[in-house]
């Protein structure tokens, strides 16, 4: 997919990433270049979000669910007893095979119980990003057919994805987001190769 003027204003969204895509020359040239120029200049987090803009709705989840798996082990062996936030991502994993309104339900109400326990008792910062990464992934589908934001749920995955970033290059877990970017590179250039 050629990365236009056009997309960057409309998918990305700013004068400020206007002129940084244009002052780095990663505008009208293929993804792969602009993804390859972006994490050579260390632009993961824009990286990460160009993939997840352009991937299918369904692999920018899928892009979002690997992120999360990454620091997923952490958060089962300090919290063992929060089940609502693995319960919730096994929906979602669910909800990506067989989108019906009886999942989006139950990921909905943990979504509630997510947002209670965030707000009081997580203490790690690493923690507390698995579940609001989940929490961004499960308000895109709680509030899907509301959003007038036609991108709205890669726009969540993005979100989630850079929050996991952030934290994985907090923790210098370069082969881990090396790891990140090579699934999220597959998943794009499976659709438009």
């Amino acid at each position: 997919m050629l990365i236009t003027k056009d997309f960057i204003k409309d998918e990305l969204s700013s004068s400020y990433a206007l002129d940084f895509y244009k002052e780095n020359k990663i505008i009208n040239i293929e993804h792969e270049e602009a993804i390859e120029k972006l994490i050579k200049i260390k632009q993961i987090s824009k990286a990460a979000h160009i993939m997840c803009m352009i991937m299918e709705k369904t692999d920018a989840v899928k892009f979002a669910i690997y992120s999360i798996n990454i620091l997923l082990p952490l958060y089962e062996k300090q919290y063992p007893n929060q089940n609502k936030p693995i319960e919730t991502l096994n929906l979602i994993k669910k909800w990506l095979t067989n989108p019906n309104p009886a999942i989006k339900n139950k990921i909905k109400k943990n979504y509630e119980a997510i947002r209670q326990a965030s707000n009081t008792g997580f203490d790690s910062p690493s923690i507390s990003i698995v579940s609001t990464s989940i929490l961004d992934i499960a308000t895109s589908i709680i509030n899907y057919e509301h959003q007038t934001e036609k991108n709205y749920i890669n726009i969540k995955a993005s979100d989630a994805v850079n929050n996991i970033l952030y934290e994985l290059k907090k923790y210098n877990k370069n082969k881990d987001i090396n790891k990140l970017l090579k699934y999220g590179e597959m998943l794009t250039n499976r659709f438009y190769n």
